[in-house]
């Protein structure tokens, strides 16, 4: 039954032509689910999450694309969901801040409790303490930029760095300790978070390096219609999340370069989400969320995480174009 609801969505998907009416309907879908958060997919099945650490990072990515109004509404509602603090929920914590909901005090009370003991940066799971993961990077880096951590920031990007294939592809994850890369280089998502470290940390003046190039050699590694696949070294199925992403980083090195093949590459990836919209705007592709390393979502479906984050792709190029 839920195969067939999935195929009955992907109806006429697709045929979106006209960016401004895509933009709006993606947007409407944004605002119903900052509401109402959807059925999402977790490692080849579908479910509604309860976890509110994996919800965090679905509702901070719609809040990336909504104005500052949904934000405050959110927070009136949602307030709980930011009692305990973790690692998933930084990225959350780090948007409301962006959007003027909260305080760089409130910032810093919600981080101080991450940085506990004597490790020198923050691992992403306390059971895990000699464990970097890339999407700990994503999630962390924007909080520690903001808090005016930048050291610290620094320090987290630079403990990865050994772990980078050919300087720039990070791993699903780095054993520390051992000096292990571990998990699958070409993981979509995986560079997304990545990316989002980067882009959101452009005070600093390696993340401008590093964006410029990582963006110079992502040219080379797109689907033929510019999307980004869900294991890019090798022809795969396009991935929504990893490809918005990519998108986001092709925008930031055409402002730090002004070079207009970069521009460009941005607004094929638009045009790429664009053709895996469905017919009421919610973008299809997103893969599941990861069990564990290794251990990746085979199912690809709606992500709010997603649809956030191309409605702010799409209304950043608006500002370019």
């Amino acid at each position: 039954m839920m195969a067939l609801n999935t195929w009955f969505k992907r109806i006429h998907f697709g045929k979106w032509t006209d960016r401004k009416d895509w933009q709006t309907n993606v947007e409407k879908i944004c605002q119903r689910w900052i509401a109402h958060m959807p059925n999402l997919p977790v490692a080849g099945r579908k479910c509604t999450i309860f976890n509110e650490n994996v919800q965090s990072w679905q509702y901070a990515g719609l809040l990336f694309g909504l104005e500052e109004s949904f934000a405050k509404s959110f927070l009136a509602v949602h307030s709980r969901i930011l009692e305990k603090p973790s690692v998933d929920k930084a990225l959350l914590m780090y948007i409301l801040y962006k959007k003027n909901q909260l305080t760089k005090e409130a910032l810093l009370d919600f981080a101080r409790p991450l940085m506990t003991g004597d490790i020198h940066t923050i691992p992403y799971r306390n059971d895990l303490p000699d464990i970097r993961f890339v999407d700990a990077l994503g999630m962390l880096v924007p909080l520690m930029v903001a808090c005016g951590m930048n050291d610290l920031a620094q320090a987290q990007l630079h403990e990865f760095d050994p772990a980078l294939l050919k300087g720039v592809f990070p791993p699903h994850a780095y054993d520390i300790k051992r000096g292990l890369p571990m998990g699958i280089y070409d993981w979509g998502r995986g560079l997304g978070w990545y990316i989002l470290a980067l882009i959101e940390s452009t005070s600093l003046e390696e993340s401008r390096e590093r964006i410029v190039q990582l963006a110079e050699t992502m040219m080379h590694f797109r689907l033929p219609n510019g999307g980004l696949g869900a294991h890019f070294f090798s022809p795969s199925r396009l991935e929504s999340s990893g490809t918005v992403l990519l998108g986001i980083l092709f925008l930031n090195a055409f402002d730090l370069t002004g070079e207009q093949m970069y521009k460009d590459a941005a607004l094929q990836t638009e045009n790429a989400l664009m053709h895996i919209t469905r017919r009421d705007g919610a973008i299809d592709y997103g893969q599941g969320d990861t069990v564990d390393i290794s251990n990746y979502s085979s199912r690809f479906d709606i992500l709010p995480f997603t649809q956030g984050m191309a409605l702010y792709l799409s209304k950043e190029l608006d500002l370019r174009l």
